[in-house]
């Protein structure tokens, strides 16, 4: 008797074991909807993530919103309320450059299995010091400087036949200098050029020459709009006399957090 009554409720714990599997697995998801405020950003800025939850029980209750860079993990960056209507919104950063990806989840309830929207994502552009960046550096010295009078602390300077190069890898879209020289003891008899030398995927070379002069420095920039590779170097250094060319803080606008690495031979 013991053990027919044992066996029985071993049954029935299993039927009802399995019954509440069952019941958890037929439970539908909150069905959640997003989008960004803008499709492109700027390092440092925040943007607006809104966005819809469908299903009993959502008001008044969180959504997570979580970001995840290029190759990383998602991490949490807010929370919202939900309204009465399901809609709910939240201010996130965008603090590096790089595309930059968003997603809410409403977890579950009582009625609801947990609810995931769709993956957004939002270019986040950044100004990259090309000193502090990967290169190919020939004669070309990164420290700070200052030129004309003025300070600068991601300085390049570049002495006869010289040159720098990088690799923007179409993810930039400009770039901007300050120039000046450091006269030596003659002035110089030919004019001094800043070469801008960009290397289209597809076509020839793109050279854009800039004049540099003493005084205070001026700015030069040139966009890299479709460029695959970026190379400096000033021509026009007199015979004689002593010459330093400074570029001063010159920088790339980047989608992207770095540059990639680059070697001499990637050309």
């Amino acid at each position: 008797m013991r053990k027919t009554l044992l066996v029985v409720l071993t049954a029935l714990a299993l039927v009802l074991g399995f019954a509440a599997m069952a019941n958890a697995a037929a439970k539908p998801a909150y069905k959640v909807s997003l989008r960004t405020s803008t499709t492109s950003s700027q390092a440092g800025k925040f943007i607006v993530v809104s966005g819809k939850v469908t299903g009993p029980g959502a008001s008044g209750k969180s959504v997570t919103v979580q970001r995840r860079y290029v190759g990383g993990a998602w991490v949490t960056v807010a929370s919202a309320t939900v309204k009465p209507s399901g809609a709910f919104s939240a201010r996130v950063e965008t603090p590096q450059g790089g595309n930059t990806s968003f997603r809410a989840i409403k977890g579950k309830s009582s009625a609801r299995k947990a609810g995931t929207s769709p993956v957004r994502t939002t270019k986040v552009f950044e100004w990259l010091f090309l000193a502090n960046q990967a290169g190919s550096f020939q004669d070309v010295i990164p420290f700070e400087d200052t030129i004309s009078g003025v300070h600068y602390t991601h300085a390049l300077t570049f002495e006869d036949d010289s040159n720098a190069t990088w690799r923007p890898s179409l993810e930039c879209t400009s770039f901007t200098t300050r120039i000046s020289y450091e006269k030596g003891t003659t002035d110089p008899a030919d004019d001094m050029d800043l070469v801008v030398d960009t290397t289209p995927v597809h076509g020839a070379d793109t050279e854009t020459s800039v004049p540099v002069t003493t005084g205070s420095p001026k700015t030069a920039t040139v966009s890299l709009a479709g460029a695959k590779y970026l190379e400096l170097s000033v021509n026009g250094f007199p015979g004689t006399g002593s010459y330093d060319a400074s570029l001063g803080d010159p920088k790339v606008y980047c989608n992207a957090p770095y540059l990639p690495e680059f070697n001499i031979s990637d050309e």
